[in-house]
């Protein structure tokens, strides 16, 4: 099945960027490297929560290809601070 990626995160950097691994590869080069626009805060207030939706370099949404069972996503920081609360994983088919 195949999948966008929604982030619910806050951050009070300017320069917040995370790679996103399955299964210990990098699935998408939209991937490789993340980045994570300010919000105004690390998570105190609600308003500082905002979601992103993994896209590509055109804007257009990514959708990771997954079978069914168990798989492993990573993140890891390449900069700066961040509050992730969840990532989500919308079917798309």
């Amino acid at each position: 099945a195949r999948y966008r990626v929604i982030f619910r995160y806050a951050t009070l950097s300017e320069n917040s960027r995370r790679r996103l691994e399955v299964d210990g590869a990098v699935p998408n080069p939209a991937t490789a490297e993340v980045a994570f626009a300010r919000t105004g805060g690390f998570g105190s207030s609600p308003l500082d929560w905002k979601y992103l939706t993994l896209q590509d370099a055109a804007g257009k949404d990514v959708e990771l290809s997954l079978s069914a069972g168990e798989h492993t996503l990573r993140l890891t920081n390449l900069g700066d601070g961040l509050a992730m609360d969840f990532i989500a994983l919308v079917r798309t088919n």
